[in-house]
């Protein structure tokens, strides 16, 4: 050993020095793990922790977010079907409302017509009725201003007789 202490010894190294040298570096470490790397430790683990919280709320926030475009989808499949549906049902509705409105139309265009015609023949009847009771009273005074002014009594007794003949 004391060999190796002697070679050693020629190349510059002193065992004392390194002694000190390793019991000043044992209480550095022994300083810093309790001043520096515990609290870093428990800083690097504490952050490891909201890298693996945040990376785990993102992972979330995507499966969300797929749920989510999913749920979308979905909803306006379902509101486009809804749209078909209401679009068709009102098209029925328009061609049966459509339909009703053009069959009132034709009921009252019907009706109305039998009630011309029979307003019409009621008029004709009454129109008839009225001149068949002035006819008479109307030839007589035509007859009789004709009669008055253009005819003479030699030309009303030549009248007379081809009449009566």
């Amino acid at each position: 050993m004391e060999a190796l202490l002697n070679t050693l010894s020629s190349v510059g190294f002193d065992w004392h020095i390194a002694l000190a040298n390793f019991v000043n570096f044992l209480i550095v470490f022994v300083v810093l793990y309790k001043l520096v790397f515990k609290k870093l430790g428990a800083t690097l683990t504490s952050r490891a922790k909201k890298i693996e919280a945040g990376l785990d709320d993102a992972a979330k926030g995507h499966h969300l977010l797929a749920t989510a475009e999913e749920e979308k989808k979905k909803l306006i499949k379902e509101a486009e079907d809804k749209h078909l549906k209401i679009v068709e049902e009102a098209e029925v509705q328009a061609d049966h409302l459509a339909k009703e409105i053009i069959h009132d139309a034709k009921s009252a265009a019907a009706a109305l017509h039998a009630e011309v015609v029979q307003e019409k023949t009621h008029l004709k009847e009454s129109v008839e009725k009225e001149f068949a009771q002035i006819a008479p009273s109307l030839v007589v005074s035509l007859f009789e201003k004709s009669l008055k002014s253009s005819m003479t009594k030699e030309a009303n007794d030549a009248f007379v007789a081809t009449v009566l003949k």
